[in-house]
């Protein structure tokens, strides 16, 4: 199992290899791979929010590889690139889902290589791309872990105007403490996770995931908890159905 662990260490090491060709904003954006040196009987894969980094998994995967557990927190696609943006200039975000699904897949897989059982987690959008894997791949996931995931926005009006504005928009956070990652980005891409989002739901109805554990907060403002709160009918009336 040493030589698969290898393997994969190698993989590891040619991302950040990659990152550090591309330029990354900061350090905090560099994917975050903390392995042990054998199979562990769980291996954990964290994804990040929009426009974020694995900054933001950085503690929690450190207490579970503590714990005695592989943990993945690996950049994704077009975050944490150094650059000037701006409206003029915005990062090279995705307007394609797909490039994000091909993205989890395939860190899916290459967990496998490390740990008997896969958790995945996510938060904001990540936790979309994590509600996503559950469904689409539930029996190669062992726990789904979802920190307040991007459903829909808190406020309907939010949802209409990212359908239809092609503005650059600005974090009012985007100067507090500990925020590492793009300031601002074009609506287009977010678009496509409120996409994903509605998607989630409509499968959410009639396919049975791999086992959930959502936490959400009232105090988030951005996040829609009525949708948090329906998909979590919903896949608890898709479980009842099943028994």
């Amino acid at each position: 199992m040493k030589v698969g662990i290898q393997n994969t260490v190698e993989i590891l090491e040619q991302v950040h290899q990659l990152e550090s060709t591309l330029g990354l904003k900061n350090e905090a954006c560099r994917s975050k791979f903390l392995i042990h040196p054998d199979f562990t009987s769980k291996v954990f894969l964290f994804l990040h929010g929009f426009t974020a980094g694995p900054y933001q998994f950085e503690p929690l995967g450190k207490a579970f590889f503590n714990t005695g557990y592989n943990v993945l927190i690996p950049l994704q696609p077009g975050h944490g690139r150094s650059g000037d943006w701006k409206s003029q200039n915005p990062p090279p975000l995705p307007t394609d889902i797909e490039i994000y699904q091909k993205f989890v897949i395939k860190w899916l897989q290459i967990a496998k290589t490390l740990g008997q059982q896969v958790v995945i987690g996510g938060l904001s959008t990540g936790g979309t791309l994590a509600a996503w894997l559950a469904l689409e791949h539930p029996q190669e996931i062992d726990r789904t872990l979802l920190f307040t995931p991007y459903l829909g926005s808190r406020y309907l009006i939010f949802d209409q105007l990212i359908k239809l504005l092609p503005i650059y928009f600005e974090w009012f956070n985007k100067d507090a403490p500990g925020n590492f990652g793009y300031k601002g980005f074009c609506l287009k891409a977010l678009r496509i996770f409120l996409e994903l989002g509605y998607e989630v739901l409509d499968k959410s109805q009639g396919c049975v995931p791999a086992p959930i554990l959502m936490v959400c907060s009232e105090a988030d403002s951005a996040v829609s908890r009525s949708k948090q709160q329906d998909f979590f009918r919903r896949v608890l009336r898709a479980c009842h159905q099943l028994m």
